[in-house]
Parts: C-alpha cells; sequence; structure tokens
C-alpha cells in the first residue's frame, strides 16, 4: 500500500437519511435493563431551568426563521421576503456562525432566494437576494463566509455570489459553489466546460480542475474529492487550495472499477468509495487521507453484505472516533456492528433486524442512531436472498436510539427508515434529544424524543422543526 502522497496540485460528494416513526407509547420499549449502569442524564429536550433561554433548535413558523429554546421561547431571525412566500428556510452552521438561505415565491416570474449572515452573537452582518430558480449550492466557512448559487446567465453558465463578516458582497465571474472557501480560494464547478475547481481571491480562471462528475466532498477541514483520470492509479484527495494531500489507491480499486465515487465523507478527510465492482454489490473502499490510511470493506466477500435490491446497498457510516458503522447479515438477520478503526474488530451494537434493504446509523456526542428501513416506499424491489425465521429481530422498518456507555437503548417503530425519503432522525447537541418522526404515515411530522427519560414530545404548534443548534 502507498503512503500519504503530498501534491503540488490539485483539489469532493453522501446517500441516503431517514424516514417515518409510529406515534405509539407502546412502540417505545427502553431495552436496557442494567441496574448496575450508571446514567448520567445530562439534559434532555425541555428544560425551564438556568440557560434554558439559549436556543438549541431552529425551525420555520409562517415565512419566517426562528430559534426555538429549551424552554419553549423562540427568537425570529429573519422575518422572510416583504413580499411573496417562503416556500423553504434552511440554516447552515459552521465555526459559530450562521447562515440562512430561504426560497421564496411570488409568482413565476418573481422567485428567488435569500441568503444571510450572522455573528456568533445573532447580528446580521450581510444579506443578499438572488433571483430566478437559484440558491441551491450553498456552503458557509468555518471563517464566516457564505457562498451560493446566484443562478445562471443567458449561456448556461452558472454564478455565484460570497457574503463576508466584514459586510461585502462580491459576484464571482462564473461557476456553481462547490464547497466553502478556504485560504482565499474558493471551490467552483463550471457547468459550461463540466469541470470542477478552484478560484483564487482576485482570480478570473479556475484552477486544480477535474471533471464535475468528481466535485468537492465536504470532511471537517478538508475537502474530498477522488482522481480517477489516470484508472491505473486512481487517487482520493483531501485538499485546500494550496496544499493538497492524495492517497493513491490502486492496492483497493482495480483499474476496470475506477469509475467508482465518494458516497460518505466524515470530519478528519475520511470518506467511503465505492461501489467496487458492481452497482448492487456491497463493496467498499473506507480511508483517512490525512492519516494515509485505508483498509478494503467487502462485505459482499464476506457472504453477509444487507443488499439493496435493485439499488446499491446503505455504505458504511462514521461515528466521532472514526470508526466505521455498518450493518452485516447472516442467513436469519442483520446486526449493525462497529469497526475499530485500530483494530479492525467488530463489536455488534443494538438488536438484531430481519427483512431490511437500507440501514443507516449516524452518531453524536455519544448517542447513536440506527436506522433500518424494507424499501418498500422504493422501487428497489427486494433483495435476492430470504431471510430466515428470526422472531426475537426487529422488524425491517425500525429505529434504535442508544447510548451505550450509559446502557440506554430505545426501540421505536418505524416507516420504511433509511431509505433517503421522509422525515430525517438528527440528534441535538449532547446526544441526549433526537427528532424523530410521530407516525408512520407519509405526512409524518418531527417530534422530540429524551433519551434521559424515553418520552416524546411535540415541538410548539405552528414550529416547523429544520434542525438542531451546534
Amino acid at each position: 500500500m502507498r503512503h500519504l502522497l503530498a501534491l503540488l496540485a490539485l483539489p469532493l460528494l453522501a446517500c441516503p437519511s431517514s424516514g417515518t416513526l409510529a406515534d405509539d407509547d407502546d412502540a417505545t420499549d427502553d431495552v436496557a435493563d442494567d441496574d448496575d449502569a450508571t446514567v448520567d442524564e445530562g439534559v434532555g429536550c425541555w428544560d425551564d431551568g438556568p440557560g434554558s433561554e439559549v436556543p438549541f433548535a431552529w425551525g420555520q413558523r409562517g415565512d419566517s426563521l426562528v430559534l426555538l429554546a429549551r424552554d419553549g421561547s423562540e427568537t425570529v431571525l429573519h422575518e422572510g421576503h416583504d413580499q411573496g412566500e417562503i416556500q423553504a428556510w434552511s440554516l447552515l452552521q459552521a465555526g459559530g456562525w450562521m447562515a440562512a438561505v430561504g426560497h421564496y415565491f411570488v409568482s413565476a416570474d418573481d422567485r428567488g432566494t435569500i441568503a444571510a449572515l450572522w455573528d456568533r452573537e445573532g447580528e446580521l452582518l450581510a444579506e443578499a437576494t438572488a433571483p430566478g430558480g437559484a440558491g441551491w449550492s450553498t456552503f458557509l466557512s468555518p471563517e464566516g463566509q457564505l457562498i451560493i448559487h446566484a443562478g445562471n446567465d443567458p449561456s448556461g453558465s452558472g454564478s455565484a455570489r460570497l457574503l463576508s463578516p466584514d459586510g461585502t458582497i462580491e459576484e464571482l465571474p462564473f461557476g456553481r459553489p462547490a464547497g466553502p472557501p478556504q485560504l482565499d480560494a474558493t471551490p467552483l464547478c463550471r457547468d459550461d466546460l463540466g469541470v470542477c475547481g478552484w478560484l483564487a481571491a482576485e482570480g478570473d480562471e479556475l484552477f486544480h480542475t477535474l471533471e464535475s462528475s468528481q466535485p468537492f466532498w465536504p470532511g471537517g477541514e478538508y475537502l474530498l474529492r477522488f482522481d480517477d483520470r489516470n484508472p491505473e492509479l486512481p487517487m482520493l484527495q483531501a485538499e485546500s487550495p494550496w496544499y493538497p494531500m492524495g492517497l493513491f489507491l490502486d492496492d483497493f480499486i482495480p483499474p476496470q472499477d475506477a469509475p467508482a465515487r465518494i458516497v460518505r465523507s466524515a470530519p478528519g478527510g475520511r470518506a467511503v468509495l465505492g461501489p467496487i465492482g458492481a452497482w448492487e454489490a456491497g463493496h467498499w473502499v473506507v480511508a483517512n487521507v490525512p492519516a494515509g490510511e485505508v483498509f478494503d470493506l467487502d462485505l459482499d466477500g464476506r457472504g453477509v453484505t444487507v443488499e439493496g435490491g435493485g439499488c446499491p446497498p446503505s455504505p458504511p457510516g462514521f461515528d466521532e472516533d472514526g470508526a466505521s458503522i455498518y450493518a452485516v447479515r447472516d442467513d436469519v438477520a442483520a446486526t449493525f456492528v462497529r469497526r475499530d478503526p485500530t483494530t479492525g474488530e467488530e463489536e455488534p451494537l443494538g438488536l438484531p433486524i430481519t427483512g431490511l434493504l437500507f440501514a443507516e446509523a449516524r452518531s453524536r456526542d455519544g448517542a447513536l442512531v440506527l436506522a433500518a428501513g424494507d424499501g418498500s416506499d422504493t422501487f428497489c424491489g427486494s433483495g435476492d436472498r430470504p431471510w430466515g425465521d428470526a422472531p426475537k429481530a426487529l422488524p425491517g422498518n425500525s429505529l434504535q436510539l442508544l447510548r451505550p456507555a450509559d446502557g440506554i437503548a430505545y426501540v421505536l417503530e418505524a416507516g420504511p427508515l433509511a431509505s433517503g425519503y421522509g422525515p430525517s432522525v438528527q440528534l441535538a447537541s449532547g446526544g441526549w434529544c433526537a427528532s424523530v418522526p410521530d407516525s408512520v404515515e407519509w405526512d409524518a411530522v418531527l417530534e422530540s424524543f429524551d433519551l434521559s427519560t424515553g418520552e416524546r414530545e411535540p415541538f410548539p404548534e405552528g414550529f416547523g422543526f429544520g434542525g438542531w443548534l451546534e
């Protein structure tokens, strides 16, 4: 295996999320029964004690973007467009900065996007409006620079707008944003040329370009790209514009399989690439570029892959320690496992599951979300391998909320989670509160779930939950 290679030049990608839940008190079971376990209950979802007035979630109320505190109080961050309805708000967070993007609609000829930037104290620093069908591809850097897509010119070439903490708003000459600015350069894609690269401050041409089929992926303080221009020497790059690093993967990705792509990334310059060999194969390459580490995760070769039917199986996830989490199956059931990044040993997590096509794990501050779905909300069909009789296994649509160090485990009845449709299960900072769908129906809405008590509670009436604050 080749080691980490520092390059002189060259400059990223994601997959399914979650689904829906049952509103049934009997379906919420604390399956941890260890009297000796010492549980630090931390702070759950709601509280009216000291500090409870500090916002911990964001969402939408009417056309306004609002912040929600643990005591239920709300702060309006932005009131929306003065003439048009806000169809959706999104909030970005990085380095303590906050940025909002709201899509407004007055008429087919009068629509666009509002972008605004706030500092750590909630003071508005800069605001811009991009008319037309713009607004996608939006990034916020840890230094507080916000870049948004600002529509296309008559030739079809994209343009971008850069908002900075000093209040300046800069029109970039061309390009679709492909990542947050770094070191006086911004990653952009030129759709007219089919490439993604870097645009230097005061520059007018992209440098370190690759085909736009291999764009940038966020990996914490790094941006990641898969360079397969030479199929004999595929490389994963962890980049800043001036100090890129690369990790050769030719020992893991045969030349005929070089069209693999990044399917998941995580802080620390980690990425999952694949699928290797075939679209439906459970064969991945997991790499950490700055550390020069890479391993082959051939679940299909082990005969225990969780199949995706006519769709690719779910790629591995990462926990906060950099360990890979994925589901493996035998002839009866599947189980989530955590692969230790140092020893390579697999530790089972949660309860076994049967009849699933998709499996996804999320981690935050000691808490885990293990979501599984049977694919019934997709056109993926079913896997080729039947499932055996597993009376003690959870059904294919299931959700597990765990805090392994505290001996806490909850099992919730679920809709077809982890296939990428429906509300997404998220963990709040601290890992003691989660947002979970309130039913298995398509029109499910998110409500809070307290891991310290096992209690569900709806969000305030009229508040549309968007996400947790960092």
